[in-house]
């Protein structure tokens, strides 16, 4: 094999081209919903009063941050409430303080564990 690509030197070039432009069109095709989900609980603090009105929550609340799409150019990223609600992070206030209890929500309980985080510290 090795001397078959010494004496094709243009082959191997366009061999290794054709797999590069293959694997990327490939990657760039595949379904959002083939792609893992990135979560990651969270504790949203200082909810705006509007949005605690609009949609009954308290001033801090947990929350799990979704990736909605993998599409890029669109609004992606959204924090989901226990209740179920997804808000986009653009439609939060600016400067709003976000604690984050882990980076990934694989060996994380987050409804438990955010509760339980937030009763040791006294805030619910």
């Amino acid at each position: 094999m090795i001397r078959l690509a010494l004496r094709n030197p243009h082959a191997v070039v366009v061999m290794t081209l054709a797999i590069l432009i293959f694997g990327v069109t490939a990657a760039s095709r595949i379904p959002s919903d083939l792609l893992p989900a990135f979560t990651a609980p969270l504790i949203l603090h200082g909810i705006p009063p509007s949005l605690r009105q609009i949609h009954s929550l308290s001033a801090t609340e947990p929350v799990t941050f979704r990736q909605l799409s993998a599409n890029a150019q669109t609004y992606r990223d959204a924090v989901e409430f226990k209740s179920g609600l997804k808000l986009r992070v653009q439609d939060l206030e600016e400067g709003q303080s976000v604690e984050v209890l882990a980076l990934s929500s694989e060996k994380f309980d987050i409804q438990q564990d955010t509760f339980a985080v937030l009763e040791e510290v006294g805030r619910l």
